[in-house]
């Protein structure tokens, strides 16, 4: 990566923190100028706007996101049942390698300054994932796996499901305070979700997982210990 590169990606990485810490609209470009040590005409050089970096950081993740989805379709044996799965278990937040981001997430939970950066990520999600999805529960209606008549229109709302889930098991997280999480609420609350989507589907029973139930409560349990439980060194700490 060239200097300009690494520059660039630095704004963006600071802006993201930031924009975690205080809210996109209480953080201004001279904040992330400050943290970064830049100046107006260094930060203009690669950004027109603060929505820019807000939409780019977002485009980013959903980016990602899509390659990690499209990769664990194209390597997972097995129905279309067994590939949404795969999808979702690891393109999904709730990995161990993405508990940083998920701190920043649960930083500011339930405060709604980090409302528009929240919408605007799903709306990118939504974007870069949907022609997958629906090109998964299609195939799985041909072969009489699912039988819902509304393959394509489903997986918008089979996406919001998701989301949902991770805003749930976040606000948990909070709400578990000075006691680690405990797996058994993790798995009854990830139950509701999955029956959600295998009825949505109009799936066989136990078809859909969702999520790898160790790997999540794993990974819950390290959120929780890095940035929620009392003496948890926080964001920048």
């Amino acid at each position: 990566m060239v200097k300009g590169e690494k520059r660039r990606q630095q704004i963006l990485d600071t802006a993201e923190a930031l924009f975690y810490q205080r809210g996109y609209e209480n953080t201004a470009v001279q904040d992330v100028l400050d943290a970064v040590g830049l100046s107006k005409g260094g930060f203009y050089h690669h950004f027109q706007s603060k929505e820019q970096l807000l939409d780019e950081i977002c485009d980013a993740k959903a980016r990602t996101a899509s390659v990690h989805a499209s990769q664990a379709a194209l390597e997972t044996v097995g129905d279309a049942a067994a590939r949404l799965n795969a999808i979702f278990d690891r393109n999904g937040l709730w990995r161990q390698d993405n508990v940083a981001f998920l701190g920043l997430l649960i930083n500011v939970s339930g405060t709604g300054r980090n409302m528009m950066m929240r919408e605007r990520l799903k709306e990118k999600m939504t974007q870069r994932l949907l022609p997958l999805l629906q090109q998964i529960v299609r195939e799985g209606c041909d072969t009489h796996l699912f039988y819902t008549q509304y393959p394509v229109r489903i997986c918008g709302i089979l996406l919001g499901i998701i989301n949902g889930f991770t805003d749930e098991l976040a606000q948990y997280l909070i709400a578990c305070a000075a006691q680690p999480p405990d797996v058994g609420e993790i798995l009854r609350l990830l139950e509701v979700y999955r029956s959600v989507v295998e009825r949505l589907l109009e799936a066989p029973y136990g078809s859909i997982t969702l999520y790898q139930i160790q790997t999540l409560s794993d990974t819950c349990q390290d959120v929780w210990h890095q940035y929620v439980r009392p003496g948890a060194i926080g964001i920048g700490g």
